[in-house]
């Protein structure tokens, strides 16, 4: 699937995905489980980012 656009909020996010008329939007939890379910529903075959990546507070510090 390919997305719009993306909003980003503190605790959730906000993607919006084309469809024939217009568009819909998902929101997820801004957390790594979050951002898990939004990459699994991407379009595998199309590039969306040099470099996509989940990481956990424990792993920034």
């Amino acid at each position: 699937m390919k997305y719009i656009g993306i909003d980003l909020g503190k605790s959730s996010f906000v993607a919006a995905f084309p469809q024939e008329k217009g568009y819909r939007t998902i929101t997820y939890k801004n957390d790594p489980k979050g951002i898990e379910t939004f990459l699994a529903q991407l379009d595998k075959t199309t590039h969306h980012c040099g470099f996509c990546r989940v990481y956990s507070k424990k792993s920034l510090f």
